[in-house]
This record gives structure tokens, sequence and C-alpha cells, in this order.
């Protein structure tokens, strides 16, 4: 790798994890969809399993990420959340470089700091690197899978394709929807069928079962995290959402069985609103700027790019299909995926942008390099309404209530957002263990009530 790039690439990096953890929660938070961060947070500290379907590989990072240093334990998890996802801008990047294309270094590596940062100082994007969620974990082993896809596609190493089956078969352990990644492939696959009934040349596909074997292995070994769930439920059950004294009650845990009536109860009205909430959301979080070189991206691919459009449409298909069925109260943060998609356009667009100045000015590409700056300029304005540094509403909240309740008693919940930061305060925080906490909407669950003992 050229010294230019990887010393981009640790800009980028180090750049947006900067402004992350300036900006960052020092604690739990319910802000940019965070309520389950308590629950996260709690699950991590203790070494408990969280609610369905259990967030196995979250949990294992979580426990690296308690050695970061100072802070509460909330706040080194969200401190997770901003790396993983200034990661995720800098591998985008490194996606982006290696695009088929007859652009030069230096305008490619333009066009991918573009990419980065359009995805790095998206809203959206940027409000969940400050928080306690899975969402910026799963965002980052996406654009893990799209890089290891950049090189197989380039260079067709098998060991690439291994990869990519172990970081899909870990990220899997982390979000399910980041299955989505499958769809993209099987629509890709088919895509390339359909070119070769029709008589075009393609690539043999000759020993493709030995080329599958290890990714489908690989797969299968990073699937095998969910392993460690029920002994973690097992050991601290005090901590632990779900039944794990039954193979039956761990099942319904990791297939989310309890959540299930959520996947398909939404009108069809709702979710064709939701797919404009979508598309203006995207739009929203990228900006004019970024908006327009995503959109001059999708309609200039042409041929070179056929199968990133087949890949990346799979997987905007299916998360859009999922984040609109969904009718839990968080469908939003489902759409990250979108917008890293969006920001990969944007780079596409940059580059054709570059490419055409290149060919009618050469040399004036350099110019362009007030695009980036622009980027910067325009998220650091937005910066003080995002920002969540100083904010600690929701924890300061459950410790008063801990505080106020008598000797021995009871809090009595109904909501998330109210149980969550009680669970942390009390179990993580270590304040007012005597007091009981109990949330009616789970009583009717044979492990809660036992749990509550």
């Amino acid at each position: 790798m050229p010294h230019s790039q990887l010393l981009a690439y640790l800009s980028l990096f180090v750049g947006l994890a900067g402004l992350y953890l300036f900006t960052l929660s020092p604690t739990v938070t319910t802000a940019y969809g965070g309520a389950d961060g308590g629950e996260l947070a709690t699950a991590v500290a203790l070494g408990g399993v969280a609610h369905p379907p259990g967030y196995p590989t979250y949990l294992l990072l979580g426990r690296v990420a308690l050695l970061l240093p100072g802070g509460e334990v909330a706040g080194r998890l969200a401190a997770l959340n901003a790396l993983c996802l200034a990661l995720a801008a800098s591998v985008l990047a490194a996606t982006i470089v290696q695009l088929p294309t007859a652009a030069a270094p230096g305008p490619r590596l333009l066009a991918a700091s573009v990419a980065a940062l359009s995805f790095g100082l998206d809203r959206r994007i940027w409000e969940q690197a400050l928080i306690v969620e899975v969402y910026a974990a799963a965002t980052l082993f996406l654009a893990l899978l799209l890089w290891l896809t950049a090189r197989w596609w380039r260079w067709h190493a098998p060991q690439t394709l291994a990869a990519a089956g172990l970081v899909l078969g870990l990220g899997l352990g982390i979000q399910l929807p980041l299955a989505a990644w499958l769809v993209g492939a099987v629509a890709v696959w088919g895509a390339d069928r359909r070119r070769t009934w029709r008589g075009a040349a393609t690539r043999s596909d000759t020993g493709w079962i030995k080329t599958m074997g290890p990714f489908v292995a690989l797969l299968l070994l990073g699937l095998s995290v969910y392993a460690l769930l029920p002994w973690r439920g097992r050991a601290v059950p005090q901590a632990s959402w779900g039944d794990w004294r039954t193979l039956d009650g761990a099942l319904d845990h990791i297939t989310a069985r309890e959540y299930t009536y959520l996947a398909d109860i939404v009108p069809w009205n709702v979710r064709l609103s939701r797919v404009s909430y979508a598309l203006r959301d995207l739009v929203g979080g990228l900006g004019w700027l970024g908006s327009g070189l995503a959109l001059a991206g999708v309609l200039g691919a042409g041929a070179a790019l056929r199968r990133w459009g087949w890949l990346l449409g799979g997987i905007a298909g299916a998360t859009l299909l999922w984040a609109t069925s969904y009718g839990g109260a968080d469908g939003a943060v489902y759409l990250l995926p979108l917008h890293l998609i969006g920001a990969f356009y944007a780079g596409v667009g940059a580059l054709l942008a570059l490419a055409w100045l290149e060919r009618h000015a050469p040399g004036r590409w350099r110019w362009t390099l007030v695009v980036p700056l622009a980027l910067v300029v325009l998220a650091l304005l937005q910066a003080p309404s995002i920002s969540l540094r100083d904010i600690t509403a929701d924890r300061d909240r459950a410790l008063a209530w801990l505080q106020a309740a008598p000797p021995a008693g009871t809090i009595t919940t109904q909501a998330d957002a109210d149980t969550f930061p009680l669970w942390y305060a009390q179990k993580v925080l270590g304040v007012r263990p005597d007091v009981t906490i109990i949330d009616t909407r789970l009583c009717d669950r044979r492990w809660y009530r036992v749990r509550c003992r």
C-alpha cells in the first residue's frame, strides 16, 4: 500500500474519531435511539446476555472497550461506537480506491476521502457514534464486507472470500439484518448467471465448491459466537435477558421469537411513507453536496460498476424492506446501511467528476480539494446541535429515582427509557442495590419473575 494512501486512511480515522470523542455522551442516554444503551452496558459490564437475539459479538467487543482508560462503563462503550464508525469511514475510503477505474492515484484518493467524509459527517452516522448501541459496530462489519468484496472481485484470492465469511458470521452476532449482504451477493450471482445464459464472457466457475467451502466454513465459525450466550446466561442470570436453563429458552432468545410479531405489523400505507422518510433521511444526512455526488455516481456508474450496482441494490432493498416493515420504535436506526451506500456512490460521483475534469483541464483537479474541506466546515457548523458531551440527564434521573426510594422499596416502570438507565445505575454504578426495579411489561415472562426475586 502506498504511503500516501496509508496516511490518508489514518488521517480520516484520527480526524473523525477525534470529532466523535469530543462530542461523545459520557454516560447512558436515550438520545438518538439509544434507549437500549443502559441494558447493553449492564450486560457487558456484568457478563450477562442482552435482549434478543443476544448480540454475542457486540458483548465481546464491549469487554475489550472496557479496557479503554477513564470514564464510566457507558462512556467507554460509546467510545467503542465512535471508533467503529471512524474506522468504517477509513475502510470505505479503501474500498473506493480499489474500484475499477482509470483515474490517477491522486484523484482516486481524493474521491475516496470525499466518500469517507460524506459518510463520517453524515448526521445519522454521527449520532450513532456518540451513544451505546449495536448499530455502529454492525455498520463497521458491513464496510469490511464491502472492502473484502472489492478485493475479491479484483484479485480473486480465496483467502479474501474466506475472510468475508468470517466477518459475515461474526457480524451476524451483532445484528441479524447484516444478512442483507447475502441478498446482494445472490443478486450479483443471478445477474452473472443471466449474462452467461446470454452468451456473455464470464470467469469460469470451475471449482466453485472448492472456492465456497472455506467461505461457508468460516461463516459457520463466526456464527458459533452464539454458543457463548447459554454459558453467559447461566453464569450470570441476574444480569441476563431470557431463560437459559433449557434449549427451548435459548432458541427462543437467539431467534428473537418474542419480537417476531413486530416484523409484519406495519400497515402498507405506513410502509410507503417510511420509504419516503428513508429517502429524506438519507438526503438530510449526506447534505446537498454528498447527495448530489451520490446521484451522479448512481447515474454514471456504468458497466464497470455493474456488479456493485447489483450488490448494493440488493443490500439497500433488503435493508429498506426490513426498516419499513419493523414495528419497533427504533426502526429508523436500521437505515444506516443506506447511508453507507449513499456515501459509496458519493465517492463514485466524485471519481466521475474528477475524471471529467482531468480530461478537460489536466492538472486542475487539485482545485477540488476544497470539496472535502467544505464537507468538514459544514459538519463543524452543526456540531453543537449534535453533541452529547455534557448530557447526563437520563443517568441523573435514574440516580434520583433510586435515591428517593424507601429502604428495600420498589420502583415500577413501563418503558425502556426508564428501566434500562435504572438497571445501569443500580447494577453497574452500584447505587441502591436494596431497591427492586420491576418493568411491568416483562412480568409475564417466567425468567424475569425469577430474576426479580
